[in-house]
């Protein structure tokens, strides 16, 4: 707070102001013709010419998960919540089909494995999902994630329960094929129209794609059997190792149940927040 009523407000406007001093691209939609946007855009923006280079993205570096290990943080709250990560292959185009059917399978929704359950059926949990990332750019990994949010004295089943499911991959036909329609029902009635043309293109050219994903999908999961998405499973999400986040009230949980998952480290909320 009072570094934040310290700062000078006439720096962080000239942060603001300086942002056309580099080099940049200029993207416009609308019902104007081009010859008039060009009018207006040589009229009012004048800073063209030596324009300063962008400064180099800074990369984080994704560290690898060689063991389960929780990151611990107390809090005082009722419940529990713990999110699970696993680390897997860099980004590989194939793997979209199959993994947005899982998602819709196994993890998303009210209908799916996870939530069934975890929540449905054995009353452990007040929320609970699970799904396969994609990453925003060419070169970084898909992950595989999920979630818990239970009461303290149920951390126990709880655990034990999210990590069979991500280990043993339940097979029911009729929510597999419930899954499927309502995935391709999404993709023939998710249009991309109008500006989003251009996120779309710019989001696929982050990747090195240049073809329409969305088609490619469609026709892969139209020909996707429960077979298939065993098989995803066995060699994307089961067996993994997992970096465990947990948020919850250390005098309320039982800290041993933590300790049987992994190596514990306790952050304070200092060092993730910074004060």
């Amino acid at each position: 707070m009072e570094t934040l009523q310290t700062m000078d407000v006439n720096k962080l406007t000239q942060k603001i102001n300086n942002l056309s001093s580099y080099k940049h691209r200029i993207f416009y939609y609308g019902q104007k013709p081009l010859n008039e946007v060009k009018k207006v855009l040589s009229k009012y923006h004048k800073n063209t010419k030596k324009l300063k280079e962008l400064p180099l993205e800074k990369d984080f570096p994704e560290l690898e998960i060689e063991e389960n290990k929780v990151f611990f943080a107390d809090y005082d709250m009722q419940q529990v919540e713990l999110f699970f990560i696993a680390k897997d292959q860099l980004f590989n185009p194939e793997t979209y089909a199959a993994s947005t059917l899982f998602n819709e399978y196994f993890g998303s929704g009210l209908s799916s494995i996870v939530f069934q359950e975890i929540r449905e059926k054995k009353a452990l949990a007040y929320a609970a999902y699970s799904y396969f990332s994609n990453p925003a750019k060419k070169g970084k990994s898909h992950y595989s994630n999920a979630y818990i949010g239970t009461q303290a004295d149920k951390l126990s089943d709880a655990t034990t329960a999210m990590f069979d499911l991500m280990n043993n991959m339940p097979e029911a036909n009729m929510q597999f094929e419930g899954a499927k329609e309502a995935v391709l029902k999404k993709l023939e009635s998710d249009w991309v129209t109008g500006e989003a043309i251009f996120w779309q293109y710019e989001r696929a050219q982050k990747l090195g794609i240049d073809y329409d994903m969305n088609q490619k999908m469609y026709e892969q999961i139209k020909n996707m059997r429960l077979e298939d998405l065993k098989a995803f499973f066995e060699k994307h999400i089961q067996g993994k190792q997992y970096s465990i986040c947990v948020i919850g009230n250390k005098e309320k949980l039982n800290m041993d149940v933590l300790k049987k998952l992994g190596e514990v480290e306790e952050l304070s909320l200092e060092t993730l927040f910074g004060y």
